[in-house]
């Protein structure tokens, strides 16, 4: 027999802070290993008893994160060995998120929203002073999936380098912005930079079909990066008359994510737009990237 350390981290690959409900199981035999409630994710479990070479099935239920399973095993051969799960916040756990204020956001972000003006804009929630500048106040009038949406977006396209250049640096201005996604007019040579780093293998190409140009442009192409989980997706638009002009529908694309980065129950998941906090923790978590927003749970 041999035994199997298991401990527990969020997205940030930190001791999980909340209490766990905890099901170990043998895959083969079916037999219950352990059956454990209210365990503190801040310690670690220790199984004894552990068949070397076999399979187990560990399900973990915590409170306030998403609900995952992951399958261990300690080695043949070996008398001990340890696992690490990881689970990603649940949405409907977050009440308030950690947004910084205008002046805290990214040069590059404000600059660009100070030029911006959305289509359609959303109700203010509260009256806003007057000397705000018009970039404070757009970024005032999004509610918190917006807020999410467009930091994960110049997060991820940040980090997406072109040349000696970002993905972000080509945006011009915003005129839509939405929980999983942003639209945008950009620089007349961002569309040549992008099909460059197809060749370059940052980008390649794919169907851009489901979505729709606004009125007045027509589809021009549209390319992904190559990550595993929470790859960028750009689709280009291009003016039907002069002057020539573009504009891109930028998304992260969940992928699945979630589901299989995370390996998160899919009894736990509902089905729909993919949502800005779970493209949060997978650019966390899977492209270790530091977002300017928490999700304190």
């Amino acid at each position: 027999m041999a035994t199997l350390t298991l401990e527990f981290c969020d997205a940030a690959r930190q001791p999980l802070n909340d209490d766990i409900d905890l099901d170990v199981r043998g895959v083969q035999s079916q037999d219950l290993l352990l059956h454990a409630r209210g365990v503190s994710g801040k310690k670690r479990v220790r199984l004894d008893d552990v068949v070397p070479g076999q399979p187990y099935r560990v399900r973990v239920r915590p409170a306030r994160y998403r609900a995952v399973q992951q399958f261990v095993s300690v080695p043949t051969g070996k008398t001990s060995a340890a696992a690490t799960i990881y689970c990603p916040v649940d949405p409907d756990a977050v009440e308030t998120p950690d947004f910084p204020e205008f002046a805290g956001l990214p040069d590059s972000l404000r600059t660009v929203l100070e030029r911006s003006t959305l289509q359609a804009e959303p109700p203010r929630r509260r009256s806003l002073p007057r000397a705000l500048s018009p970039g404070e106040k757009l970024f005032a009038s999004l509610d918190v999936i917006q807020r999410a949406g467009l930091l994960n977006l110049h997060t991820k396209m940040t980090h997406t380098a072109l040349g000696d250049a970002t993905a972000w640096d080509w945006v011009t201005d915003l005129y839509r912005v939405r929980g999983d996604r942003v639209f945008c007019n950009v620089a007349l040579d961002f569309r040549d930079a992008v099909k460059n780093a197809v060749a370059g293998g940052t980008f390649r190409e794919v169907p851009g079909g489901k979505h729709k140009p606004d009125v007045g442009f027509a589809n021009s192409g549209s390319y992904k990066t190559f990550d595993h989980y929470g790859n960028l997706q750009l689709t280009f638009f291009c003016s039907d008359a002069e002057p020539l002009c573009y504009r891109v529908d930028a998304d992260i694309d969940d992928a699945a994510g979630i589901e299989h980065g995370f390996q998160v129950i899919r009894n736990d998941l509902t089905r729909g737009a993919t949502h800005p906090y779970d493209i949060h923790q997978i650019l966390t978590f899977h492209q270790r990237l530091e977002l300017p927003y928490a999700l304190p749970v």
